[in-house]
């Protein structure tokens, strides 16, 4: 289980504060941030390979974690949806929100189904969240769907994008998450099952490829749970111009600065919650 912990939080010093709870794609993780929006203390619970019959005890173990048993002051849910879908606002039906997600996946029975709203962009987002992710918010919040990280994810891209196009990669173990820009407007966005290092180079290539970018000559910019020193990025460094890791706030006081991990790897954590 990765953990980090900053002094301030082994001190009992880490108020006021917020509670972010994010259930991703391959794991669940917790993340204490300050009001400097530095993040204090992480945990990430890796999902069973067991079924969820089978789960029982590492449910157990989420629910007693002690940052999630924390009187925090904010809390924020938010999950990284597998299977999602954006339509024009204007074409948006409440009624027909399972026929949206219909052509991406066999129906589930009982799959809760969630549904946001970019304003700025005009469009609506349908997402589904998995098996794994339902039982963590039903246990958690019962009755509730948590928000989509995309929520906060995609202004948060977009203001990073300028002129011309720019490709986004969330790295996970087993799944990229991909997104373009085009002078600065929202183009496209899915996730890409990957088992092995060639299959996030392909996928990587193959939008690129579909949005006449040359890596030669552009920058891929990159958060999720990326090693360093891994092979996968020692490739992409050699077939891109340019590597770049995405942080919350590029600029910072030194005080406001994330020091027990790298802010690419918990970037959903550190965004600010969008307003609802």
């Amino acid at each position: 289980m990765p953990e980090f912990l900053a002094p301030e939080w082994e001190a009992g010093m880490a108020r006021p504060c917020r509670l972010s709870i994010l259930c991703g794609m391959d794991s669940f993780s917790l993340g204490l941030i300050n009001r400097h929006q530095v993040l204090v203390a992480y945990r990430e619970y890796p999902y069973p390979s067991s079924g969820l019959e089978e789960a029982k005890g590492w449910l157990e173990e989420v629910q007693r974690d002690s940052l999630l048993t924390f009187s925090s002051d904010e809390r924020t849910f938010q999950v990284m949806s597998p299977v999602f879908t954006f339509i024009p606002r204007r074409l948006y039906h409440e009624n027909k929100v399972a026929s949206y997600l219909a052509h991406l996946t066999d129906a589930v029975a009982d799959a809760p189904l969630g549904t946001y709203t970019f304003t700025s962009w005009d469009m609506c987002m349908i997402y589904r969240v998995s098996p794994w992710q339902a039982t963590l918010a039903e246990s958690l919040f019962p009755g509730n769907i948590p928000l989509p990280a995309f929520a906060q994810v995609l202004p948060f891209l977009g203001r990073q994008s300028s002129e011309g196009v720019q490709v986004f990669a969330r790295l996970g173990r087993e799944n990229a998450l991909l997104v373009v820009f085009r002078d600065g407007l929202f183009q496209f966005a899915n996730t890409f099952i990957c088992r092995q290092d060639t299959d996030f180079s392909y996928f990587i290539h193959l939008v690129c490829q579909q949005f006449q970018v040359n890596p030669l000559h552009e920058t891929l910019y990159l958060w999720g749970e990326l090693e360093e020193e891994s092979e996968l990025l020692a490739s992409l460094r050699q077939e891109f111009c340019r590597i770049k890791f995405l942080e919350a706030q590029p600029i910072r006081r030194p005080e406001s600065r994330t020091r027990i991990v790298q802010e690419w790897r918990v970037l959903e954590h550190l965004l600010e919650p969008p307003v609802t």
